[in-house]
């Protein structure tokens, strides 16, 4: 979403209590990562998380079991998984951490006791791509655990593809997004498969991507849809919801073999909802109607703000709503893994939205916080990025997204703090600094490293070394 596109006319639902059942169970870990047991035998293959951390950041450490979701559905957090560590899975089971990697501690309900985790919020850099490890870092730093990369055509493929590596070298899960309003290289779904196949061939480890465009009712630079436009007609939306779900059941059929689910890397995500606005629930159904096959993908991506907390127009409140527009309609999809790419306090007077910034920003921020707690245990969102949360967009229109240094304790609290990361002075054959706290991050060989742990960057000392990253500087 983005500057005043939120419609006055927003879309309520009476179904505020409403809330997806999840059925099945999944497993933590992969099947060639865990110990032989019979408990796990009966434990479905859905939503296994496989490459995305890179065991390379923890060296030290005699097992390996940076992956899987907790019982809440938050990303386990890297450096966490010495031998010994345990939590409560999706499945509502005790796990535990050996060199063989996640066993069954206990088949007995664990009640979803797991260690509280920001793991599954991020930051959505809202501009295009970056040449930067930093942001990543940041992220990292920070105990998040995604960050969104934008491209805007296939030539970003170079520069994307580092990036989304240094996101997976730093335990940060990449979401890949195309294109913005206006400025569009991948009309032709043939570009973007070409594309996504090279940020493939040219990465280690998982990557998420989106299957088709940002908020597809306002960003519409798909073929066939010049002068579409809202209010839209029964011919229009017909249009909107045929030419999306072609373009996702392209980008879907395109990456055979090269997806999650088939043992690949591309971990596939639904075009980007606009959750706020009024036609969105319409909209998902005629992409329905027009054989979107939402089946094959890895989870629903959506966005969502605290427009009005005190008329209930919250974060939580229009996920209810996306989530509902397929659960009502009985359309297969795995709209129980919810990814929510756009997050913020929309209602702030830091907002020049004259119909929607009138709240002081200190109590617009006490109100992310608030549906930031809410998310981090509600088992069917996987992950919330807040756009522009690093300021890298300077367009004022975004000022209500960024968060300081100072707010973001304020917003993630409840969750333990990141490990303090100072740098060690003293060189040897190899290395300029070394991390003085076991399995602190580096941005990348040659990266940067935090001195006082406060996750920014302005105070980083340069890391020169390739083994300092891999931990073996003496």
């Amino acid at each position: 979403m983005r500057q005043n596109r939120i419609m006055q006319t927003l879309f309520y639902g009476g179904f505020a209590a409403w809330m997806v059942v999840l059925s099945g169970c999944t497993e933590l870990a992969p099947p060639s990562e865990r110990a032989i047991s019979s408990d796990l035998a009966s434990i479905a293959e859905d939503g296994v998380f496989d490459d995305a951390f890179d065991d390379t950041l923890s060296p030290q450490a005699a097992c390996s079991c940076d992956r899987g979701w907790d019982y809440w559905g938050n990303p386990i957090p890297v450096g966490t998984t010495d031998c010994g560590h345990s939590v409560c899975g999706l499945d509502d089971k005790r796990y535990s951490c050996s060199s063989s990697g996640w066993v069954v501690q206990s088949t007995a309900s664990c009640n979803g006791s797991s260690a509280p985790s920001n793991t599954k919020f991020g930051v959505n850099s809202a501009t295009w791509y970056n040449s930067s490890c930093a942001q990543e870092a940041q992220v990292r730093s920070l105990g998040m655990g995604y960050y969104l990369e934008i491209a805007l055509s296939e030539n970003d493929k170079y520069t994307v593809a580092s990036a989304v590596q240094c996101a997976i070298n730093n335990g940060v899960i990449p979401i890949v997004r195309v294109c913005v309003t206006g400025n569009c290289g991948f009309q032709d779904v043939a570009s973007y498969l070409r594309f996504l196949r090279y940020v493939d061939d040219n990465v280690s480890g998982i990557f998420y991507a989106i299957a088709g465009p940002n908020e597809p009712l306002s960003e519409t630079w798909l073929p066939g849809l010049g002068g579409v436009s809202y209010p839209y007609s029964e011919s229009e939306m017909n249009l909107l919801g045929q030419a999306n779900a072609q373009y996702m059941n392209a980008v879907i059929n395109g990456l055979n073999g090269r997806r999650l689910a088939q043992g690949g890397q591309i971990a596939l995500l639904s075009p980007v909802y606009n959750c706020t606005h009024p036609d969105m629930s319409r909209f998902i159904g005629r992409m329905s109607t027009y054989g979107a096959n939402f089946s094959a993908l890895e989870g629903i991506a959506g966005n969502a703000y605290n427009v009005s907390t005190a008329q209930g127009l919250t974060i939580g409140h229009y996920v209810d709503n996306c989530q509902y527009a397929f659960a009502s309609r009985g359309i297969a999809a795995p709209y129980d893994r919810f990814y929510v790419t756009e997050i913020g306090a929309y209602e702030s007077v830091r907002n020049t939205d004259p119909n929607w910034g009138v709240v002081p920003h200190s109590t617009a921020l006490a109100n992310l916080s608030n549906q930031v707690n809410a998310m981090r245990t509600d088992r069917t969102i996987r992950a919330g990025l807040f756009f522009n949360g690093f300021g890298t967009n300077s367009d004022p229109n975004f000022d209500y997204g960024e968060i300081s240094g100072s707010e973001w304790s304020q917003i993630l609290g409840g969750a333990p703090p990141p490990p303090s990361c100072p740098c060690l002075s003293g060189v040897d054959n190899f290395c300029q600094y070394a991390p003085s706290t076991p399995n602190c991050p580096m941005t990348a060989p040659g990266g940067y490293c935090d001195p006082n742990g406060n996750g920014t960057f302005d105070d980083a000392d340069w890391v020169t070394g390739y083994y300092d990253y891999l931990g073996s500087c003496n």
